[in-house]
């Protein structure tokens, strides 16, 4: 029998998973809330991109930014914008940036961010173009992220020598071998790469949140 004192361990990608929620549960908020019982954390605001959790036992933010719904037009504009590197250009990547900027400006204690497929390409933009998000952010996660030789080329322009260490030192992406939308992570990425295998030939499933 499961001791009921023992507290649930939860992970940034759990997090992150959770967030889907948004598009497959009635009750979302409800869903996490129940998800979360007897963990460390508990949803303080959630949106269809950004979700904030908070880190009782510390006080830290934890920010999910969630990654694409194919049957979403806006976000298959996102990831056509980030793949030709004009991330910065799209309303979605400015819009995320300001709610996680709000989120910043209006809560107390250690920032972290979690980002899967487009959420962590949006997460690592806001990074590189913003040294004030930057700096006040402790730790980056990113699962699969987006990664394109143009978006790649947009990241780095202006960064400075240091900009890229700091980004190394905060940032790992975290990236199954054979996943598509991620690979580019594996000839140039800004942050560390952590890999993981999947011995799936099904591109989805190795694309999935649900492989970390």
């Amino acid at each position: 029998m499961e001791d009921k004192d023992e507290q649930k361990e939860i992970n940034p990608s759990d997090l992150a998973r959770l967030h889907y929620s948004i598009t497959s549960e009635k009750d979302p908020e409800e869903h996490i809330r129940s998800q979360l019982e007897n963990s460390d954390y508990e949803l303080e605001k959630l949106t269809r991109g950004v979700a904030h959790y908070k880190r009782k036992s510390d006080g830290s933010n934890h920010i999910s930014i969630k990654g694409s719904d194919p049957s979403n037009m806006k976000d298959l504009i996102s990831d056509f914008k980030l793949g030709v590197g004009l991330g910065g250009t799209d309303r979605q990547f400015v819009r995320r940036r300001n709610q996680v900027k709000n989120i910043y400006r209006n809560n107390e204690g250690d920032n972290y961010i979690i980002g899967h497929s487009l959420g962590g390409s949006i997460g690592l933009h806001m990074l590189t173009k913003s040294k004030g998000l930057r700096s006040n952010t402790k730790q980056a996660d990113l699962y699969n992220a987006g990664y394109s030789p143009a978006f790649d080329n947009e990241l780095r322009k202006n960064l400075s020598k240091d900009d890229k260490k700091e980004l190394k030192s905060k940032v790992t992406h975290h990236h199954v071998q054979g996943d598509v939308v991620s690979s580019s992570l594996l000839q140039k990425a800004l942050g560390r790469v952590k890999k993981y295998k999947n011995p799936s030939r099904d591109p989805i499933k190795k694309h999935s949140i649900n492989n970390f």
